[in-house]
């Protein structure tokens, strides 16, 4: 059984390593050649995200995140989808890294529960656009 999953964890790393060796995926194209690894790419995106750093603006945006996907149901499915659909809305977005759209629409998306941990630091709010 050990084997089987060790085998299960090298194939993954291996069908992931040979787009990553290449260096960052930087745009659109690069997105697309990861395939059915795309899930994996914002899964790792989003577990980054939600790791606290022990100051306030981290700690803040960390637990708001962490708080925002528990509330709002958000899988590595959604993830993927919400990046697709930033390239698919402006072709602007092509040339850019889907850890920016990434980003972008997270944090567009958990803007509330984000100044809900930064009111509970005493922090300021981040205003609407």
């Amino acid at each position: 059984m050990r084997a089987k999953i060790g085998l299960a964890a090298l194939a993954l790393t291996v069908s992931i390593s040979s787009t990553a060796s290449a260096g960052w995926v930087e745009n659109r194209s690069q997105w697309n050649a990861l395939g059915p690894n795309k899930i994996t790419y914002v899964v790792g995106l989003s577990d980054g995200m939600i790791i606290a750093d022990s100051t306030p603006y981290g700690d803040a945006m960390a637990f708001g995140m962490h708080r925002c996907v528990k509330e709002l149901g958000i899988t590595g499915a959604d993830l993927v989808t919400m990046i697709d659909a930033a390239y698919a809305a402006d072709v602007v977005n092509w040339s850019k890294a889907p850890a920016s759209l990434f980003f972008t629409e997270m944090f567009r998306m958990c803007r509330t529960q984000i100044n809900h941990e930064r009111a509970q630091r005493g922090l300021d709010l981040i205003p609407e656009n």
